[in-house]
């Protein structure tokens, strides 16, 4: 859940009005096919190609297929390669799609190749001070947080804060000096207590706490976010609640999620298989000797439908579907852990409206890597769990 940690204090990505999040498109598998094939038959132009390919991979993800989707990508991708300056926001698009999908097939490596070719690709026809550059250089720092490169992660962050200060672009240094706070944070609030984290969170939610400028005061507000969770682990639980009423006054039309509990990477199901001799997450046997279990990774995913409640409460989470090949043993974590969060108050007709409904696409997976003196591909064994927002959320009224 790192990535997921990390941004969901402040659901407001990045401003790329171009950028795509994989919803459910509502049209026939059969059709986005036939419409991406006679797309590339007739050889329309390279937007229009992306456009097809990305709506296509999107069903085949939706419908399970991330390797079919992969492809879908990539195929499209051989056909723009070298037009990016005419179409720098598309390819980027493209490969920003192709990275998310590599994440759910636990390709670490392969994800973060395609989040800087992304950039690479937008840098090609922006100028560098453009908000899609900045919104795909914290994407790039969020890619390698989610595969738990911190120390790479902080430095990308770093980087973006100080060229937006440098710019007067005080949102962009909002996004970054969040995403650093919330990693020191995090830290500082695991299972091992660290007074060093904990000096570093405090002084990355002070420099959060002080941003001025226009636009920044959801980002004080997430300072405060982070304040409540230190003072949580730090043994006043009630923090989170003080902190949800002093939001209520402010209540909004969107998510916005206050407090997300940890998912325990030690409980049944979760931990991880190693050659190490850690737990089998399915058998619970633990082992000396032999290779990682690659079936346990293999096509692990869940939709995961739950209501958010007016006052800030999940309801009603529950596994919608699951992938055929489904090893149900890490599902109730997830769920605890989706059961367990707190909302800030929504604006609706009334306490008893029915709140907001969710699905999230949850993918229980492990990175892929070389051992040395081989050529042999391998999981790490270390659980990893993705997760992709599946909602179409309608445009905000007012």
């Amino acid at each position: 859940m790192t990535l997921l940690a990390v941004i969901a204090l402040l659901q407001a990505a990045p401003a790329q009005a171009e950028g795509r999040e994989v919803v459910v498109t509502a049209r026939p598998l059969a059709d986005t096919e036939r419409a991406w094939l006679d797309c590339m038959a007739r050889k329309c132009p390279p937007d229009q190609e992306i456009a097809a390919a990305v709506a296509h991979a999107e069903n085949q993800f939706v419908a399970g297929d991330y390797k079919a989707a992969r492809g879908t990508l990539l195929r499209t991708i051989g056909h723009v390669r070298g037009r990016e300056r005419e179409f720098p926001v598309e390819i980027g698009n493209i490969w920003r799609g192709k990275s998310r999908i590599d994440a759910h097939l636990g390709e670490g490596d392969r994800s973060r190749i395609a989040a800087s070719e992304s950039l690479l690709a937008l840098k090609a026809g922006l100028p560098d001070d453009d908000p899609r550059v900045f919104a795909q250089r914290i994407e790039l720092g969020d890619n390698l947080v989610q595969m738990g490169r911190f120390r790479q992660g902080l430095a990308i962050y770093e980087g973006v804060a100080r060229r937006a200060r440098s710019l007067d672009r005080p949102v962009f240094e909002g996004h970054a000096l969040l995403r650093i706070a919330s990693i020191w944070t995090g830290a500082a609030a695991g299972r091992v207590r660290s007074a060093a984290a904990e000096q570093e969170a405090r002084r990355a939610i002070g420099e959060l706490s002080r941003l001025t400028g226009p636009g920044v005061a959801a980002f004080r507000e997430a300072a405060g976010l982070l304040e409540a969770k230190l003072a949580a682990r730090n043994g006043d639980p009630a923090a989170i609640d003080r902190l949800i009423a002093r939001l209520a006054a402010r209540s909004s039309e969107r998510p916005l999620l206050v407090y997300s509990p940890p998912i325990d990477p030690f409980a049944p199901g979760m931990a991880p298989v190693t050659v190490n001799g850690l737990q089998d997450p399915l058998t619970g046997v633990r082992s000396s000797t032999g290779p990682v279990r690659t079936d346990v990774f293999e096509k692990q995913w869940i939709d995961v439908g739950f209501r958010i409640a007016p006052d800030g409460t999940v309801k009603d989470a529950e596994m919608l579907r699951g992938s055929d090949e489904l090893q149900p043993l890490w599902v109730e974590p997830v769920l605890r852990q989706v059961r367990g969060r707190r909302y800030a108050p929504l604006r609706t007709a009334g306490a008893d409206a029915p709140g907001l409904f969710r699905v999230e696409r949850v993918t229980f997976t492990s990175d892929y890597f070389v051992p040395t003196g081989t050529r042999i591909r391998m999981r790490s064994g270390e659980p990893r769990i993705i997760v992709t927002d599946l909602t179409a959320d309608a445009p905000p009224s007012g």
